[in-house]
């Protein structure tokens, strides 16, 4: 079965709704952010400050390209859609769905953990230039959008199932 990945703004709901998902459909989750933790032993966020974005982005990519999206949903974090090689991956392994969320339903969602998130660009563009130089991207490499603003995680599943006609 070809994957699923998510992508969309941090609070968006890939990994919430990934792991409702993939458990509904009993397959694998993989959360990228983990599995950075995993291999590196610190958090996405702490890797960002102490190596800098460019080795953050650098490490998301390496360990993207490594992972076979067949029969997993996927949940990496929102700045994968700056790697082309990745993008392209995920576009021939996997369906690709843009969580779509407003910048006032991330901030929302994350409260004071906004600026914990290790969100790449934040510190130096703000929330609005973040979204503005990420919505283009993920407009460009989804194949399904489902906007997230006011929904459930629940609900948000059931769209997707409803989307791929998985029921």
């Amino acid at each position: 079965m070809k994957g699923i990945t998510f992508i969309g703004m941090p609070g968006a709901g890939k990994t919430t709704v990934g792991k409702i998902l993939a458990e509904k459909m009993n397959c694998r989750f993989v959360d990228l952010d983990s599995l950075i933790f995993e291999k590196s032993g610190i958090s996405h966020h702490e890797l960002m400050k102490q190596k800098g974005e460019g080795e953050l982005k650098a490490l998301e990519e390496k360990y993207a390209l490594e992972i076979d999206f067949n029969d997993i949903v996927f949940s990496p974090p929102g700045s994968m859609v700056f790697s082309e090689k990745v993008m392209e991956k995920a576009k021939n392994e996997s369906v690709v769905i843009y969580l779509k969320v407003s910048k006032d339903g991330i901030e929302k969602r994350l409260g004071e953990n906004l600026y914990k998130d290790g969100i790449i660009g934040l510190e130096t563009k703000g929330l609005a230039g973040v979204i503005s130089e990420r919505v283009p991207l993920y407009e460009k490499y989804n194949d399904f959008i489902i906007e997230t603003d006011g929904l459930e995680p629940e609900t948000i599943m059931f769209k997707i199932f409803n989307l791929l006609k998985i029921i």
